[in-house]
């Protein structure tokens, strides 16, 4: 027979007492805490991206001469070779800027480099008479490359 106080044991309408479990308290594992370096990374991430994205379009468009191309080209008064040009100038501008997430001196370069065409862009549409609707794109692109390059390098 068991002792009266074994929980198990109901023949005798005494207490039975039971036991809690105890709480295990498990602490997570340690998760890194975000960094400016980490939020200064996902912006150069995200702005290396935008420009490929914008660059490697307008690359394509250019390069390939298509129809749009030969138009703009026309309107600026530029040949159709020298705009393929620009178009292939504007594609290694794309890879460099991709490369330098892993290599910041080349997408230094590659950033001054679409900054140059840029800077020709804006010349082109001041000395054309372009209103600011045509002006605009290549301004708000310049400021996109020069924040890609200023959080690339700080």
């Amino acid at each position: 027979m068991r002792p009266a106080g074994n929980p198990t044991d109901l023949s005798n309408n005494s207490l039975v007492t039971t036991c809690a479990p105890s709480v295990v308290t498990v602490d997570a594992p340690d998760t890194p805490t975000p960094t400016p370096w980490n939020h200064l990374m996902i912006l150069t991430i995200s702005l290396a991206c935008l420009i490929a994205l914008i660059f490697g379009a307008s690359g394509v468009l250019n390069a390939l001469a298509l129809p749009k191309a030969r138009e703009l080209a026309a309107e600026t008064g530029f040949s159709v070779a020298a705009y393929r040009r620009i178009g292939v100038l504007q594609l290694a501008g794309v890879a460099g800027v991709a490369l330098g997430l892993a290599l910041p001196p080349l997408g230094g370069l590659a950033g001054a480099g679409l900054l140059l065409l840029l800077a020709g862009a804006v010349v082109v549409h001041l000395r054309n008479g372009d209103p600011v609707a045509k002006l605009a794109p290549a301004i708000v692109c310049a400021v996109l490359v020069a924040s890609y390059l200023a959080a690339l390098f700080a």
